[in-house]
């Protein structure tokens, strides 16, 4: 099977694979696309496209984070209370804080987002839910 554009991103695919083999990852040819397994579950595919050559992860939020970049999961992990009321949170709140941290290009705006939104979580609101002032009679 020929895969599109494998040609244009031939040096960076290569380099990928180099990697993902040193890494102690088994290399085998699936969907037509070099992927990676690791105790026969597979952990990543290197994917050729017209513009980019990505490198995908297979349920990559299960990844461990070892520099501590998830700044909300690390302050969930240090006040049990909040990580209670971030679960009880829908998947969509969850979601809408999660994409407002993660877009932060600083690791300090991220810091202070996640500190900025514990009021909310506890409240039990949505990142986008506003506040509204109690009707009066």
């Amino acid at each position: 099977m020929k895969v599109p554009y494998a040609k244009k991103w031939q040096n960076e695919t290569d380099a990928l694979r180099k990697t993902a083999v040193g890494c102690g990852l088994v290399e085998a040819v699936k969907w037509g696309k070099p992927c990676f397994t690791y105790q026969k579950k597979n952990v990543a595919i290197v994917i050729p496209l017209k513009e980019t050559c990505a490198l995908a992860f297979f349920k990559g939020a299960l990844l461990k984070d070892p520099k501590r970049i998830l700044k909300l999961q690390v302050r969930l992990n240090a006040a049990p209370r909040l990580k209670a009321a971030f679960e009880a949170l829908t998947p969509g709140r969850r979601k809408s804080y999660l994409f407002h941290i993660s877009t932060a290009k600083r690791a300090e705006t991220r810091a202070t987002r996640a500190e900025k939104c514990v009021p909310m979580i506890l409240s039990g609101r949505g990142f986008n839910e506003f506040r509204r002032a109690p009707r009066r009679s």
